[in-house]
């Protein structure tokens, strides 16, 4: 009892030291990239990452306004997120449907199918992505890169609607059935419904992982013109490395509209996830 008594507030204390050296590990570059982007050239080369600016300037924010063409970059993420997350939370709540319930071993298999695409990693298949979609001429086409983040993306968003369509009872259904609905009218009239929570949380995971995304876009979309924000503020710190305030400064307008987006559906992202993980 003693020993426990001394140990505790040891363990806590380390506990609570090990908790804030991790938050100083994800604040920290995030400082740093804040401070980077209101300070001059000269400022960078002579103070510390951490040293303040001497006054708050907006000048960087313009010239990266300017130098990443942010409302043609924002334009081109916008279509392809859009378009990967609509389509493949169509294709994933199908599947996730019929998945759950179907009867017999081939649903199991179905099923195993999409988890096992989970494990494959990314970078791991892109050689051989390029060269079908290079044979299939999607090379500078959206197209390609909405299909293909698309097949990216339905194992997680598979596996995620699969667990949530669990927790639908099926006494719902039947009664639709019992009605004269078909199981595709059930499916938009009854489970649709009541999968919003689930649809927005995935939609904005989702949407993270598309709006950041920079292997496929950069590997796809050759043209300037097609270039999405990531691959051109990534050019940033090739050709303008020297600037890299402006830079810096690319990389927190970047963030504006998916920061906006989460916290608009911050509240169904909880209650989505929360309620996938208690009754399933």
């Amino acid at each position: 009892m003693n020993q426990s008594r001394y140990w505790r507030p040891l363990a806590a204390g380390l506990a609570y030291l090990l908790l804030f050296a991790v938050i100083a590990m994800y604040l920290l570059p995030l400082a740093m990239t804040i401070l980077y982007s209101f300070k001059t050239n000269q400022e960078m080369l002579t103070g510390s990452a951490l040293s303040l600016p001497a006054r708050i300037r907006f000048d960087n924010f313009a010239s990266a306004f300017r130098k990443v063409d942010y409302l043609r970059s924002v334009s081109n993420s916008l279509l392809i997120t859009v378009s990967t997350v609509a389509l493949a939370l169509l294709l994933s709540g199908l599947a996730g449907y019929g998945i759950t319930r179907g009867e017999g071993k081939r649903f199991s298999v179905l099923y195993l199918f999409f988890i096992l695409g989970l494990l494959i990693p990314y970078q791991a298949i892109f050689v051989p992505t390029y060269l079908i979609g290079s044979r299939y001429g999607m090379i500078n086409s959206r197209i390609g890169v909405v299909l293909f983040s698309v097949a990216g993306q339905l194992p997680f968003c598979v596996f995620f609607m699969a667990g949530f369509v669990k927790t639908i009872p099926r006494e719902i259904e039947q009664a639709a059935v019992i009605d004269g609905c078909g199981m595709f009218r059930t499916f938009a009239l009854i489970v649709l419904p009541l999968l919003k929570p689930a649809l927005v949380a995935l939609s904005v995971m989702r949407s993270l992982s598309v709006w950041n995304d920079y292997l496929l876009p950069k590997l796809f979309l050759q043209k300037k013109s097609l270039q999405t924000l990531t691959v051109a503020i990534a050019n940033m710190f090739g050709q303008y490395r020297y600037n890299l305030n402006v830079a810096f400064s690319a990389i927190i307008i970047s963030a504006i509209p998916i920061l906006v987006f989460y916290l608009v559906n911050q509240r169904n992202i909880e209650k989505g996830i929360v309620s996938g993980a208690v009754k399933g």
